[in-house]
């Protein structure tokens, strides 16, 4: 999400793509990166224009990352959380909302492998995945967005409240 430092453009990427969730009144976004483009360090967070928190995490390694995931979280809702969002791995974070007394909304950001990787990376992947949603308590609503690379058709109407995308 960091310029190169010979880029014609005046604002770091996060601070755009904060003005665009900010413009759409998107609360929360997923945030999904492919062959590094992230480029911060293995996770962190950054806060832009006063508007949104962006936590990322990104795959540590000697060699150029390949994955990585984040969230986009507005104030109003950061101001709300009673923890951070937690890093699971390279490609899936997770955070829980408070709701009302003793119910909570946890979202999963996550960004699954493309079918180029291995089967060990992929079968990886969703036991990582499936034990995360185990740990989340039965009480809790459940949120799960991100690069899924999933193919369902073109038939958005079918598929409408669960497919959205731009």
């Amino acid at each position: 999400m960091l310029d190169r430092s010979h880029t014609e453009r005046p604002e770091r990427r996060s601070a755009i793509i904060s003005r665009v969730l900010s413009n759409y009144q998107i609360d929360i976004a997923a945030l999904v990166a492919h062959s590094g483009e992230i480029k911060f360090a293995e996770r962190g967070c950054i806060c832009e224009e006063g508007e949104y928190a962006i936590h990322w995490s990104e795959k540590l390694s000697s060699k150029r990352s390949r994955s990585g995931v984040g969230l986009a979280i507005s104030n109003n809702i950061t101001s709300r959380l009673c923890e951070d969002p937690k890093t699971v791995s390279d490609r899936v974070m997770t955070f829980r909302l408070p709701l009302s007394h003793d119910r909570y909304c946890t979202n999963l950001s996550i960004y699954a492998p493309t079918m180029t990787n291995t089967s060990e990376s992929m079968d990886g992947f969703y036991d990582e995945l499936s034990q995360t949603l185990r740990g989340i308590a039965i009480s809790n609503d459940i949120i799960i967005m991100g690069d899924f690379k999933a193919r369902v058709g073109d038939d958005f109407s079918t598929w409408k409240n669960v497919i959205m995308s731009w």
